[in-house]
């Protein structure tokens, strides 16, 4: 159970979902372990790919609004050039792909996140959205994840009409937290990495 001092709302989340998640972290470590060789592959390749793209800084860091509200570094791989803020057609790649997330697996070592979970949002984003749709908040009341019910099912918008749309997708996601729909979750990421879209 948490209390969310500044909106006086109590959210119950039953003991069963945090045992599963606590669970899951670690099988989530150990899936990380298991697949260290590939991921390596993966870092190299993209790393490669930025690098030809012209950065010199292969990683950039972005503060994001995390589980509990709390603040964190984000790790990705660097897709916009500083000089005019344009993405390539290498970074549109990236992008698409979603290999510019591959860095976050740092996230997930140090505690930052899980893999699966509501997405954490840039700040001035997150508290403009909680000021205008209720219970928005309720987001932050399990880990954040890389990916999740909300990413796999509905684009990244900038409007409040989208964010509605996907906070109905993470409320569902915290009603109905289970293996079967982090499975479900699972392979409709490995589908949108290997075609670019949402389906």
């Amino acid at each position: 159970m948490f209390i969310d001092v500044n909106q006086r709302e109590t959210i119950l989340i039953s003991k069963d979902s945090f045992r599963y998640l606590k669970i899951r972290r670690y099988i989530e470590l150990f899936l990380i372990l298991l697949f260290s060789p590939f991921i390596c592959i993966v870092f190299v390749f993209v790393s490669a790919l930025v690098i030809s793209d012209g950065h010199k800084k292969i990683f950039f860091k972005q503060k994001r609004i995390g589980f509990q509200e709390k603040e964190f570094e984000i790790y990705k791989f660097r897709t916009i050039k500083n000089s005019n803020n344009n993405i390539s057609k290498t970074g549109e790649f990236i992008r698409r792909h979603r290999l510019d997330e591959v860095p976050q697996i740092i996230n997930i070592l140090k505690g930052d996140l899980y893999l699966i979970g509501p997405r954490p949002e840039v700040a001035e984003e997150y508290f403009e959205f909680k000021n205008i749709i209720p219970q928005y908040h309720i987001r932050k009341m399990i880990p954040q994840g890389i990916t999740g019910w909300a990413q796999v099912n509905h684009p990244h918008s900038a409007t409040a009409e989208g964010n509605q749309k996907k906070l109905d997708y993470d409320k569902y996601y915290i009603k109905n937290l289970s293996l079967k729909l982090d499975f479900k979750i699972v392979l409709k990421t490995i589908r949108y990495i290997f075609t670019g879209q949402i389906k």
